[in-house]
């Protein structure tokens, strides 16, 4: 019999937006999270992994013709403080704050896995954790990732979206000298202070907000969020280069 070593990650394999995950510490809260994984799984298949220590990034990428280029590299943020065993994504932010040596290993990596994969074409969504220049892949999968088609828009001005079709015809593409514009941080509401947050942005930099879905008022009851699903909306900012990300990372 195998040893489990303890904590572990417990999810469905079929499912997206952290709907499923658990971080388990014993044997009780894995047979628990074993059975809430398998009743939300379309497959009834579900996956067992260690924990990864680290920081944790996205890769997003286009393929055609087996020639692969990375669009971007998500900086992503996650609850704290809530629940030892959670992974709710709260912010994200293009582009990650890495230097260009970890870009040019993490990009040798994420092209070996798609090749790996036999990816000829399509956009892909890959998250890893980083720490001491080694690379754990979490996940890959075959689509864009959530909101990256507006984030890439607003910080390097690339229409995904058209690569994303272009691709599907089957036509060659080539980014060259892709260039920062703006850094484009994506927001989640889950709670009343991130909506007090978001208000507070509104009024005071409402000219950095491209796009907002916000589905929240000064009566809306917060309740215990477990997945990305049960935000209130989410929004888009996007800040000049001069200015440090964290002013508005930061809640």
């Amino acid at each position: 019999m195998t040893k489990l070593n303890f904590p572990l990650v417990v999810k469905p394999s079929d499912r997206s937006a952290g709907r499923g995950v658990k971080k388990v510490n014993n044997i009780n809260e894995l047979k628990q999270a074993f059975k809430e994984a398998k009743e939300i799984s379309n497959n009834k298949i579900v996956l067992i992994e260690e924990v990864l220590s680290g920081q944790q990034f996205s890769i997003e990428t286009i393929s055609s013709n087996k020639k692969h280029q990375i669009i971007a590299i998500t900086e992503e943020f996650f609850r704290e403080g809530v629940n030892e065993g959670d992974y709710l994504e709260t912010q994200h932010l293009i582009p990650a704050r890495i230097d260009e040596i970890s870009k040019e290993m993490i990009q040798t990596e994420i092209f070996k896995i798609l090749d790996a994969f036999d990816v000829k074409f399509g956009a892909s969504h890959i998250e890893l954790k980083f720490k001491n220049n080694k690379i754990k892949i979490i996940e890959v999968a075959s689509r864009m990732g959530g909101l990256r088609n507006t984030m890439v828009r607003d910080a390097y001005d690339t229409d995904y979206n058209k690569l994303l079709l272009d691709s599907s015809l089957k036509k060659n593409i080539f980014l060259e000298n892709q260039t920062v514009k703006f850094n484009s941080i994506a927001k989640f509401i889950y709670t009343k202070n991130d909506y007090e947050v978001y208000k507070n942005i509104k009024a005071n930099y409402n000219s950095l907000i491209t796009d907002d879905f916000v589905n929240a008022n000064d009566s809306t009851n917060f309740s215990y969020a477990s997945n990305l699903l049960d935000s209130k909306g989410f929004y888009y900012i996007k800040i000049p280069l001069r200015q440090d990300p964290d002013t508005l990372l930061k809640d």
